[in-house]
């Protein structure tokens, strides 16, 4: 390595040798051909023509020189830049197998997937729900049972109805406020009373009781007639009961399950086994849903009379506690 570094150095220095010279040959020259042209300067005109084209030859082959140098350099550095790379390394030598495996290779067969026959789905049509729309409210109809110069049933209803049908088919109906009370009785089997109320494709009845302090509603029943026939609803709990010589009155909406019917009761004013010298319905008792609501306004005013006094103390202490200030800041 450091003999072929020393071969690059020599290589070198004899190229700069080299270059050093043809420079100062060059500028010998140059200075001889200003010699020339000062002299060309001092003859006469009819030669100076002869001495430009010398000159020019001159400065040509001036160009030709220097171009000749630098390409003189350039195959030298080539030259030793070939030399150092030229020499390989010296490397130890070892065996190496190679095994070859020759394998034959299967051909991939692709096999392209069968899609699925695609069937259409059915066409289907929906059918559009129809429900039945709710009867309007009914209107509040006023009905009396009498014998003789008694009045023994007083009945203000607006009731409706939801019922199914022998064929099981939902109707609805409201009591018509001009029901006729055609087989009402005030003196029934058994002592009860009996109010009925008949239209066109209904009879609705009610039968009162009483024991010894109470009077109410034994049994309710409605008889439908449909185009499948006569059918018949009916309740037997007690309902309606309110002490003897009361009625009974509810302004809040309830229903009465009767079967397979539902009788919708919005106003109900009634009363049974009236005397002689009634004019008119005796004192009310009145549902427990309307004493809830009843209830309410008592409670609501309660609470304004307890805020208003809380706001009237709170500002009585304020103004006091200002007045004791102003008192202070004048001392």
């Amino acid at each position: 390595m450091m003999m072929m570094m020393m071969k690059l150095f020599e290589m070198c220095a004899r190229s700069l040798a080299a270059l050093s010279q043809f420079i100062l040959r060059t500028n010998s020259e140059i200075a001889k051909q200003r010699k020339i042209e000062k002299v060309i300067e001092q003859k006469s005109s009819l030669r100076s023509l002869e001495v430009t084209e010398k000159l020019k030859t001159s400065k040509m082959g001036f160009i030709k020189s220097t171009v000749f140098g630098f390409v003189l350099l350039y195959v030298v550095g080539f030259a030793i830049s070939q030399e150092t790379t030229s020499e390989p390394p010296t490397t130890t030598s070892a065996t190496v197998t190679t095994t070859v495996v020759i394998t034959t290779a299967t051909p991939e067969t692709t096999v392209k997937p069968t899609s699925p026959p695609t069937t259409e789905p059915p066409l289907t049509t929906t059918v559009p729900t129809t429900t039945t729309p709710k009867p309007p409210l009914p209107e509040v109809g006023s009905w009396n049972v009498t014998d003789g110069n008694i009045t023994c049933i007083r009945a203000e209803l607006q009731v409706g109805f939801n019922i199914i049908n022998l064929a099981g088919e939902k109707e609805t109906f409201v009591l018509s406020p001009n029901a006729s009370t055609y087989g009402s009785d005030c003196k029934a089997a058994n002592g009860t009373q009996l109010l009925a109320l008949s239209d066109k494709n209904y009879d609705l009845t009610f039968v009162f009781a009483k024991d010894s302090s109470n009077v109410y509603v034994e049994h309710v029943a409605l008889a439908y007639n449909s185009p499948q026939g006569e059918v018949l609803f009916y309740n037997s709990s007690k309902l309606f009961k309110v002490q003897v010589g009361h009625s009974y009155q509810c302004k809040t909406t309830d229903a009465v399950l009767m079967g397979n019917a539902t009788m919708e009761i919005y106003y109900i004013h009634i009363q049974a086994y009236g005397k002689a010298e009634e004019n008119g319905f005796n004192t009310a008792e009145e549902c427990e849903a309307d004493d809830k609501v009843s209830d309410i306004i008592p409670i609501a005013v309660a609470c304004a009379l307890a805020a208003l006094i809380i706001i009237v103390l709170i500002a009585y202490l304020v103004g006091r506690r200002r007045s004791r200030q102003k008192g202070y800041t004048s001392v």
